[in-house]
């Protein structure tokens, strides 16, 4: 009996050391084809790839966008019924003809001038300035966006802005525009004749000159 007994009790064992190692291998050979479906996965799908050109693409662009506006930190002065150049640039050096470029007074929708879509807009334009602005685009390319104002007026005395964006980055610098009126001179002549008696009568008219400015 203790034989007989043995000997199940060394066939329960067997059996349970064959379904121990047979879950071993079921478990490594599940592990491996997992292994190989995420290995095979990331070789052929092409998800991976696309995100990596995509932060390299949107990366490159941010890093191309960045640039900085401009101006002239001290006023620039005019005098009435002239015209006044008002400096603007980008830094570093780039093309601005594909930006929007926008030249304000208080309120970003006061247009003095607006140049989008490679074009001057008049649309929106302030009625003041119709047809006394320009845009100067001889150095457009490499970022000068200067703004030339005609006829100087005395209300055109004030802060312009200069904003430029390209696609969703933008930057913005301040100028002021002083307007001296000009000096307006005329000559009044007033003359009297003076009569002086010496053994001999003599006349004189002496002139005296006001000069108004």
């Amino acid at each position: 009996m203790r034989i007989l007994e043995n000997l199940g009790t060394s066939e329960r064992a067997q059996t349970c050391s064959k379904a121990y190692f047979q879950d071993v291998s079921d478990q490594l050979t599940m592990k491996m084809k997992i292994l190989s479906f995420c290995h095979s996965s990331r070789a052929s799908s092409p998800l991976p790839g696309f995100i990596v050109f995509f932060l390299t693409l949107y990366g490159h662009k941010m890093e191309s966008a960045k640039f900085t506006v401009i101006g002239h930190q001290d006023p620039i002065t005019a005098i009435v019924g002239q015209e006044a150049v008002l400096p603007c640039h980008l830094s570093p050096p780039m093309s601005a003809a594909n930006m929007e470029v926008r030249w304000f007074r208080s309120q970003f929708l006061s247009i003095v001038h607006l140049y989008r879509n490679g074009k001057d807009q008049y649309e929106g334009q302030m009625p003041e300035y119709r047809g006394r602005t320009e845009l100067l685009k001889a150095g457009l390319t490499n970022g000068n966006i200067p703004l030339r104002i005609l006829n100087i007026r005395r209300s055109d005395e004030g802060q312009y802005h200069c904003f430029v964006e390209e696609d969703t980055f933008y930057k913005e610098t301040v100028l002021e525009l002083r307007v001296a009126g000009q000096w307006l001179v005329s000559v009044l002549s007033l003359c009297v004749p003076v009569a002086l008696f010496f053994p001999i009568t003599v006349t004189v008219t002496p002139c005296l000159q006001i000069i108004l400015q």
